[in-house]
């Protein structure tokens, strides 16, 4: 057997295999044979097929399949006999093979990446924390009393902290419905401006039944300047001027206005918000430890990311571009994408999959050389906590982890958290503290 290999700075790898007419060719040759001796075509005796007839009408097929097979078989032992070990996806194609040839082919793949471990302990992360405020508290008492607050209609001009049932049509500046734009049934709240910048301080007191023109600024490229001069137009005032770019005017109808009544904070709103509450101070405290433990269990999803992130950077390895795109050429065919939509999702998703990748075989290696595992008995303690959460589902959930997928699925993400704790257990942490407004608004943007 005769190989041509050619391995690129990207860990491509490239084989041309030959192997000799007088191995492949007579494998090749005893299948044309065989066919002939177990064929069963109407019109001819078992064994009485022309050889030259099965060439002509079955050969390609016949040689193309039994080709295809030896160049795998053959590959597997090049493999080993190189120390060749795939990446990723295996390329085989045949160039020439026949009775009286050799067999040609070629073959590329990625290589495995290989993976060196600098830096595991002391990696050096940033964790935002905070702590919380008796204004904090109030905030979120207040925002429970909104949230349980009873919504009763009013037949008065709308105050600021009202909700509108609306219908709202886009027309011209002279209040002539535009054509194509369809009349829309909306609720919108004081306070987001939904309709566009400056509309909701131009609906302030309407009343149900009420219609109004206002113009509000939609132009993305405006949003970050001040608002447009309020301007309410009054119906049948004549607006001869053209809106200004990135400006709309709109027909507002107030079908209905309505205002939130919140509750007290007394032992019945207490009780209605967790009937395991009975005093307003317990109350208080309860909402503490809930802001609290949103602190804790988001500052930790943080050091997690974190940890991941660093472990990534500090220990590179060269990778080939060819592991990552074949993974998301398979998503994209799930996704029947094509053309240049294809192309711009796997451009757009390219380097948040191959970080993944790096993770994962770095991953590996940390619990390789940790001894990190999860056993039988672990996974199945696991299982016994997770059934017991679940009450009347427990027995459908045992059931459920009988099966080996539905086991193995379980342990992957034991195995992936054990080795983030390690991480983190090892890690410099920095810990930024910040108010507990600021800190929502960070792991929001994260």
């Amino acid at each position: 057997m005769n190989i041509n290999k050619e391995i690129s700075s990207e860990r491509e790898v490239t084989l041309e295999i030959e192997i000799p007419v007088e191995e492949s060719g007579q494998i090749l040759s005893e299948t044309i044979h065989k066919f002939q001796r177990e064929a069963n075509i109407p019109g001819f005796r078992p064994g009485k097929i022309p050889l030259d007839l099965i060439r002509r009408r079955w050969g390609k097929v016949l040689l193309t399949e039994k080709a295809e097979e030896i160049a795998r078989k053959s590959l597997v032992k090049v493999l080993e006999d190189e120390k060749l070990s795939p990446g990723g996806r295996v390329n085989i194609n045949l160039i020439e093979y026949g009775e009286d040839q050799p067999l040609k082919f070629k073959v590329d793949f990625p290589l495995e990446p290989e993976v060196k471990l600098s830096v595991t302990k002391g990696l050096s992360v940033v964790v935002n924390d905070a702590e919380v405020a008796d204004s904090d508290v109030e905030a979120q008492i207040e925002a429970l009393r909104h949230k349980h607050a009873i919504i009763r209609s009013i037949e008065t001009p709308a105050p600021a902290g009202a909700r509108l049932q609306v219908k709202v049509q886009e027309v011209d500046a002279s209040g002539l419905p535009l054509i194509g734009r369809n009349p829309e049934d909306l609720s919108i709240e004081f306070g987001t401006d939904r309709l566009g910048i400056g509309s909701d301080e131009q609906l302030v007191g309407i009343c149900a039944g009420e219609k109004r023109l206002i113009r509000v600024r939609t132009h993305p490229g405006e949003l970050a300047t001040a608002p447009t001069q309020s301007m309410i137009i009054k119906p049948g005032e004549e607006r001869t001027h053209q809106a200004r770019s990135g400006e709309i005017t709109l027909q507002v109808e107030a079908i209905r206005v309505e205002v939130p009544e919140l509750p007290e904070v007394n032992v019945e709103f207490v009780k209605t918000v967790d009937d395991r509450l009975d005093s307003v101070e317990k109350f208080k405290e309860h909402v503490r430890m809930m802001l609290m433990d949103y602190v804790a269990s988001g500052s930790r999803s943080m050091l997690d990311r974190a940890v991941v992130n660093r472990l990534v950077e500090e220990n590179p390895f060269p990778m080939a571009r060819s592991i990552v795109r074949s993974t998301l050429d398979e998503v994209a065919d799930g996704l029947k994408l094509e053309g240049e939509v294809r192309e711009r999702f796997i451009d757009e998703h390219f380097a948040e999959a191959e970080h993944d990748f790096r993770w994962v075989r770095l991953r590996n290696e940390v619990a390789k050389s940790e001894g990190i595992q999860i056993s039988d008995d672990e996974l199945d303690l696991q299982i016994g906590r997770v059934t017991e959460l679940v009450g009347p589902e427990a027995d459908k959930i045992r059931g459920q982890y009988k099966d080996r997928e539905f086991r193995e699925r379980l342990r992957g993400r034991l195995f992936e958290g054990r080795v983030v704790d390690f991480l983190a257990q090892n890690a410099q942490i920095e810990k930024r503290i910040m108010s507990f407004r600021e800190f929502i608004k960070s792991t929001h943007s994260d």
